[in-house]
């Protein structure tokens, strides 16, 4: 398929994302999240991630698909929505049960600057010469090469990763975080060649119940079965994503 016939049909899945981003509704279940059938299942990948924290449940699915993540990404966008960088805490204190934040967005873009790949090499130290370099040139070239059609814009960009996430409040008070990561597959190591490969993956973390209480010090009593321990405060939003859900670990690049 020639260039200007590709960037047609770019330009028509953007106008169908326009369409479909004034009616997103943010997902409250995996089938909503609307992950396309086709995928290979990634489950080596799912089985290296660290556990959830102490009275967190956590659902995880990762697939590999035959397509580049600026398709992903804009299926998702249709699906989802976002704003861009937005701070989904801003909006959690105030979540009544039922309720949702608004999707968060972050994308991150691919960069053309020159990478040193040798093992514990640190920028900018003199003593230790860099023998194997990746080119950002060579990334370029084998975008280019493999007819990777980027984002149309002033300045056209290629998708690294995209990163919604969201909260839901439940009908029981408990609080559900929600993120999806789409992150390019298809670059070898050497970045000297590319192929349509995107990776997708969804993680729902349920805040079930708050941890274990400490043992009580010495010389206090902890409460007995006549004494029953004081209520439990009401349930707080979780911390902000940076510090209670991690993103998971992308593979690098093949």
């Amino acid at each position: 398929m020639g260039h200007s016939v590709r960037s047609l049909v770019l330009g028509l899945a953007l106008v169908a994302l326009g369409t479909g981003m004034a009616g997103a509704q943010v997902p409250k279940t995996y089938v909503d999240v609307g992950v396309p059938k086709g995928g290979t299942r990634m489950s080596d990948y799912e089985s290296r991630q660290p556990p959830p924290a102490e009275g967190d449940v956590r659902f995880l699915r990762a697939y590999r698909f035959n397509t580049t993540s600026e398709m992903m990404y804009m299926h998702f966008r249709g699906e989802l929505g976002g704003k861009r960088d937005y701070d989904v805490a801003d909006d959690s204190a105030s979540l009544e049960p039922g309720e949702t934040t608004p999707v968060s967005l972050r994308l991150d873009y691919h960069v053309f600057t020159d990478l040193c790949a040798d093992a514990g090499h640190k920028a900018g130290d003199s003593t230790m010469p860099c023998k194997t370099w990746l080119r950002g040139a060579d990334k370029r070239r084998a975008f280019h090469q493999s007819g990777r059609i980027p984002l149309e814009g002033a300045d056209p960009v290629w998708v690294d990763r995209a990163t919604f996430t969201w909260l839901v409040r439940d009908h029981d008070g408990k609080w559900v975080r929600w993120q999806l990561i789409v992150a390019d597959d298809g670059l070898t190591k050497d970045w000297k060649r590319h192929d349509p490969y995107s990776m997708v993956a969804v993680m729902q973390l349920t805040h079930v119940n708050p941890p274990a209480p400490a043992p009580a010090p010495p010389g206090e009593q902890a409460p007995t079965a006549q004494e029953p321990p004081p209520p439990a405060p009401a349930p707080s939003p979780p911390a902000r994503p940076d510090t209670q859900l991690p993103s998971p670990t992308i593979p690098p690049y093949r």
